[in-house]
């Protein structure tokens, strides 16, 4: 069943993912929820919100940045005092893998941030 109440919460989730805001993301974890990662993202789309009583499910497809690709995260929700927190999230798939370009990327990036100095100094840390 829709209920528009759960579709404006799973929407705000999502909203806080691609902002880079971890915190209002995580604030509507329950303690203790099984939760699996994700990436970045730039954008998102709402899958699937139904609500069956207290329980909740959503599925929401995040799209990373440029060449970053997407994957899949679905939600089970449960109703507390009012307010729906996420019970637990899993991601079972890539829904679209990153680009050769962006992975090639990546890696320049590991091997210039571990590799030797370029001012020929040793690196603290």
């Amino acid at each position: 069943m829709q209920d528009e109440r759960f579709t404006r919460v799973v929407r705000a989730q999502a909203s806080a993912r691609v902002d880079g805001d971890s915190l209002t993301f995580a604030g509507y974890l329950l303690p203790g929820a099984r939760v699996s990662g994700g990436g970045p993202a730039s954008d998102f789309e709402l899958l699937k919100a139904e609500v069956d009583g207290e329980e909740g499910s959503s599925v929401v497809k995040y799209i990373g940045p440029k060449g970053a690709g997407s994957y899949v995260i679905e939600q089970s929700w449960r109703r507390v005092d009012e307010a729906w927190r996420v019970v637990s999230m899993s991601r079972p798939e890539m829904a679209e893998a990153p680009s050769a370009w962006y992975k090639a990327m990546g890696l320049v990036k590991k091997i210039y941030t571990f590799g030797p100095n370029p001012g020929g100094r040793r690196r603290r840390g």
